[in-house]
């Protein structure tokens, strides 16, 4: 929480020390010998943590479509989505979330996975081919 709020609040010069903040609570967390690095052990977390790459790769997509629907449908209000209602707009966003978490959830298993498989057997085999077999050398 303190690094959360210093981040936050730290204003000019001394947001340089943001990296250092963020390598201190990473020295932290690396242990895994604490409350809250048993709070985020949960498995859906742990299941987020294995769609992250994902999460990064169509969320942006995700993004973009929704900004050209929206644009589409009237339901801009200057550069932002705005459905006259701050429970509406907030239901959006939480639905938005949703679906790149679900499309993530899509991209991990039919693409990420079958692609990371596919290039660990590509190199399996290609180091394979390169070890040359050592002739054991008789003694007499």
């Amino acid at each position: 929480m303190a690094a959360v709020t210093y981040v936050s609040l730290a204003r000019g010069p001394w947001t340089v020390l943001a990296p250092l903040i963020f390598a201190v609570c990473i020295w932290v967390f690396a242990s895994e010998a604490g409350r809250m690095s048993r709070w985020l052990s949960v498995r859906p977390l742990l299941r987020l943590g294995h769609w992250s790459y994902s999460i990064y790769m169509t969320h942006m997509l995700v993004i973009s479509l929704m900004l050209i629907a929206a644009r589409k449908l009237g339901w801009m209000a200057g550069r932002r989505v705005d459905f006259g209602s701050v429970w509406a707009n907030d239901l959006f966003a939480l639905a938005m979330i949703g679906v790149i978490v679900a499309l993530s959830a899509m991209t991990y298993r039919w693409v990420e996975t079958p692609g990371r498989d596919w290039i660990n057997g590509w190199l399996k085999r290609r180091d394979a081919r390169r070890v040359k077999p050592v002739l054991a050398v008789e003694a007499s």
